[in-house]
């Protein structure tokens, strides 16, 4: 079980999702205080696991007026790395300064790089400074930057347009232009802008979304949960077991709702415990809440059923485990996991139950275009199953993530990758052919796109044999990264550079104990994956028209390629 701390503060802002803050009077607090109630706080986990959001270079476009002349020097030396040059696209060149660019017209070159996919997660619009802007002006450039992206804006006057836009548009910063400030203090001022942006908007991303970054909990639902919150938690230290799964049950089998249901089941469900609702333990159907004493009761009722099944809740296995069991463990859910090619453990572990882990990976979502077919099919209702019907709700383990259980994404997306890396190549060095592919590696091939047979053109790989096309898959099939290029190393590494969402590159130094399982090393003309196998260093790896994917305990920080010296960039799929 997680480490829990006492916290008698204010429910901090942003915990979960972009939720006001909650307050706490101080009868409350001293309620919470007196009966020793503990709230949940994974700061300490994700430290070290969210990407760094230091404003980096790459990650910035940026566009100015004739204001900014002569301040390319200085730009480039706060932010190495970022690109200044021209661009130009059918004609038309876009330059990092143009002395005719106006507010109005520089949305037009936005809409262009938007266009060809050129623009960057920060763009730093110093345009207009000396332009009389309203919010109405602003509202096409949003239109046009979108909403995922981080905008700064410049202006010398201090208008309340300017402030207004920095209120109605999360994702916006304002620099105020000084006249009296040197070169380098103004640039300083345009990091601090982006340094806040992406630090803000990091703190309310990092939690409560799926792998897609899709939001799990409302707004709602966690007012809810704060309100039930100490029930669970009484309940679940009584019983050792997180308060989590206490809360994403609730959820899921009553809309965390405090009123008995008209099947007799109560608001946790409990099927076997009401034999259906049909016994002497059934609950009577109420239209208003039950009282706060019976909602223990239940609530203890569900906690003893969790902690009966005598699973480890410190790991993921085991959760996933419990919300199947709790769900009744169906046969057909374990078939489906199995023909999706997961293994007789991890299909009995709930891994092919939409109630366990809908929406946890591409293949498993069905908003996604990369849903496998197999995952259609579900029960609608006790007893009744319908073979084609999918549901856009998250599924239990997703839930019980974003709400701060288990060990979160990032962990998620390194564990995945490697289990999946182990899964698709042999153990072996160098030992397997390249038309060896490993069986569970030509399923995910074929499940990704990836696979070619026969190989008739010069630069395709036969039957995977490729580390790139052995990347690509890993990270595709395993839900880690669903738009994963699917070949070449140096497009890989350029994709991963340019998703700084996505990535964060890891500075290494040749040291072994910066890296996580699951990392991806690349360099010119090779890419590979680091895993740990039985604890000890190692890769997971391909080679063109060489040999397969195979696993060894190998590593290496730099290799030599037709007597040049090749060294390898380190990076971590995050959040």
């Amino acid at each position: 079980m997680k480490r829990l701390k006492t916290l008698f503060l204010i429910f901090i802002a942003g915990f979960l999702s972009v939720s006001p803050v909650f307050a706490i009077d101080r009868e409350t607090l001293r309620f919470f205080s007196d009966a020793g109630i503990f709230w949940y706080d994974n700061s300490d986990l994700l430290a070290g696991c969210i990407p760094d959001k230091t404003p980096q270079g790459s990650s910035i476009t940026w566009l100015g007026d004739r204001n900014m002349i002569g301040y390319k020097a200085e730009i480039e030396a706060k932010f190495p790395g970022i690109d200044l040059s021209q661009r130009s696209y059918n004609n038309k060149t876009i330059s990092f300064v143009d002395t005719e660019r106006t507010f109005a017209s520089g949305i037009k070159d936005v809409a262009t790089l938007v266009k060809e996919g050129d623009i960057k997660p920060i763009l730093v619009y110093a345009v207009g400074i000396d332009d009389p802007i309203n919010i109405m002006d602003i509202r096409p450039l949003m239109e046009a930057v979108g909403e995922s992206h981080n905008v700064i804006l410049t202006t010398r006057n201090r208008n309340s347009s300017f402030g207004n836009a920095s209120m109605s548009y999360p994702n916006v910063a304002i620099v105020y232009w000084d006249d009296t400030k040197s070169k380098a203090e103004m640039v300083d001022a345009f990091y601090d802008a982006a340094m806040t942006l992406t630090s803000a908007r990091a703190s309310l991303t990092t939690q409560n979304i799926n792998y897609a970054g899709v939001q799990v909990w409302s707004d709602e639902e966690i007012q809810m949960i704060q309100a039930n919150q100490p029930t669970y938690q009484k309940i679940a230290t009584k019983y050792n077991i997180p308060w989590q799964t206490i809360a994403v049950i609730h959820s899921i089998e009553h809309s965390l709702l405090r009123t008995n249901p008209d099947n007799g089941q109560g608001i946790y469900q409990l099927y076997s415990y009401t034999e259906g609702g049909t016994n002497e333990n059934r609950f009577e159907p109420t239209s208003t809440a039950v009282s706060v004493s019976e909602f223990e009761r239940q609530t203890e009722l569900a906690a003893s059923i969790i902690a009966g099944y005598n699973l480890d809740l410190s790991t993921d296995a085991g959760v996933k485990k419990m919300f199947f069991k709790y769900n009744g463990a169906s046969e057909v859910y374990v078939n489906k996991a199995r023909s999706m090619g997961f293994t007789a453990e991890e299909a009995a572990n709930g891994e092919g139950s939409p109630y366990v882990m809908n929406r946890f990976d591409a293949r498993r979502d069905p908003t996604s275009p990369q849903m496998n077919p197999v995952w259609a099919g579900r029960y609608t209702g006790d007893n009744s199953y319908s073979a084609n019907s999918t549901s856009e709700k998250f599924g239990a383990f997703v839930k019980y993530q974003a709400l701060g259980g288990s060990s979160g994404f990032c962990a998620a997306y390194s564990q995945n990758i490697t289990e999946v890396a182990l899964k698709l190549s042999w153990p072996g060095n160098r030992t397997h052919a390249k038309d060896d592919p490993k069986p569970e590696y030509i399923t995910a091939m074929k499940d990704v796109g990836n696979y070619i047979d026969p190989c008739n053109g010069s630069g395709c790989a036969p039957k995977g044999a490729s580390c790139d096309i052995f990347v690509s898959t890993v990270m595709r099939f395993s839900g880690a990264d669903p738009d994963y290029p699917q070949y070449g190393p140096e497009r890989m590494r350029e994709y991963m550079l340019a998703h700084p969402d996505k990535y964060q590159e890891i500075e290494h130094n040749g040291d072994f104990s910066t890296l996580q399982s699951g990392d991806i090393f690349v360099t010119n003309g090779h890419i590979l994956l680091y895993v740990e196998i039985d604890g000890n260093p190692g890769q997971a790896s391909a080679s063109f028209n060489e040999r397969t994917g195979e696993h060894y305990n190998a590593i290496y920080f730099e290799d030599t390629l037709n007597s040049t010296t090749r060294y390898y960039r380190v990076f971590r799929r995050t959040y």
